[in-house]
């Protein structure tokens, strides 16, 4: 739908808008006949990038489009708001090329002006296609230790079809990939220009935030899930116009997912200590070993953090314990009996070794106490 008001002149009561489109005015451009600057009009028309740019070199040359290349429209004319006109047309929203009105002030005889002198009203239905589908690459960030926070280094990129991507919007979770637009979105950007592959790129190091959460982390052990969009630039002239149409939004592209792990096997526990029970011989029962560990031990789809407990009696060899799931930010506990002997009572100096075990079996450095 197009609309158009004006204030008319104090002498003015009777108007009348009439109707063409570009595709006549560029058959008019290319007759037989047309003068050298008509057909110069046409090249640059031909040449010229977007909607907007067509619709300034028309409006340049008004004189060139006669009253025979326009129809008149019937009913259109309105009363608008405070003594204003107002003309309201009904166009087809697949329309693609431009529409193109001139308002003509009548005498009460009906005579009218040259339209040949009358300003071009040019207007484009903002139905430009989207962007084409982009693919996307995540990979883990290179980390030095398991200190650092984590994060995802994601690859845009885009083969240009029809309409060029302005913007791309990435999207991710942690519970899958089927329903893109239920994704929390990451952040937006801007595309790179076209390049000379005829495509374009972007590249964002994602260490987590999203715009429903910003003080959200990536964390160890998670199967993410990334989607991205593009969109197109703003309908051309709807900026200027003071009334921003903006560009459609591509489909998303397939996922990527990604499970991120630690660079290094676990660091070694902190606070190991072992207690027990004297009973009177230099032995112990109810012996414990508790320990923590300076990271949260959560193994997330790749199982389970595992802590393996070895011990030695003084002039013995070293025996196993267990080897035990954890689960949590600790601080842990184990037994330092073995299950299957209820007498079991080790004696004072007993040597208490542990070792964790992260889910893909990378071995952490044992850390030894003794029982005193």
């Amino acid at each position: 739908m197009v609309e158009y008001e004006w204030t008319p002149a104090a002498d003015q009561a009777n108007f009348a808008v009439y109707y063409t489109d570009e595709n006549r005015l560029a058959a008019h451009l290319s007759r037989d006949g047309a003068s050298s600057d008509e057909s110069a009009l046409l090249v640059d028309l031909r040449m010229a990038s977007d909607a907007a740019a067509r619709a300034t070199l028309l409006r340049a040359n008004p004189a060139f489009f006669t009253a025979h290349l326009f129809e008149r429209l019937q009913g259109v004319v309105k009363d608008g708001s405070s003594g204003a006109k107002r003309f309201v047309h009904a166009v087809s929203g697949s329309l693609r090329v431009l529409n193109i009105y001139r308002v003509a002030a009548e005498a009460s005889t009906n005579a009218r002006v040259d339209l040949a002198t009358l300003p071009l009203l040019i207007y484009a239905v903002p139905n430009a296609d989207p962007p084409a589908r982009p693919t996307i690459e995540v990979v883990p960030a290179d980390l030095d230790s398991n200190a650092d926070e984590y994060a995802a280094i994601v690859r845009i990129t885009l083969t240009a079809g029809m309409t060029e991507a302005k913007t791309w919007r990435l999207r991710r979770s942690n519970l899958g990939a089927t329903d893109a637009l239920r994704m929390p979105i990451v952040t937006t950007g801007v595309m790179s220009d076209l390049e000379a592959d005829g495509r374009q790129r972007a590249e964002y190091a994602d260490a987590g935030p999203v715009q429903i959460a910003a003080a959200a982390k990536l964390l160890p052990w998670v199967r993410y899930h990334w989607v991205a969009e593009t969109q197109g630039a703003l309908a051309p002239g709807s900026e200027a116009a003071g009334r921003p149409v903006s560009g459609l939004w591509s489909q998303p592209s397939d996922p990527a997912s990604l499970v991120l792990v630690p660079p290094q096997p676990p660091e070694a526990v902190a606070d190991l200590a072992v207690s027990g029970t004297p009973v009177g011989d230099g032995t112990f029962v109810a012996v414990t070993v508790t320990f923590a560990h300076p990271r949260a031990l959560l193994g997330g789809v790749m199982g389970s953090y595992r802590a393996r407990l070895e011990r030695r009696v003084p002039n013995g060899a070293m025996e196993s314990l267990v080897e035990a799931p954890l689960a949590g930010a600790g601080p842990f506990s184990l037994s330092g009996l073995r299950t299957d002997d209820v007498a079991d009572a080790p004696p004072a100096g007993t040597v208490y070794r542990i070792v964790i075990i992260d889910p893909i079996g990378r071995e952490g450095t044992a850390a030894e106490a003794s029982l005193a």
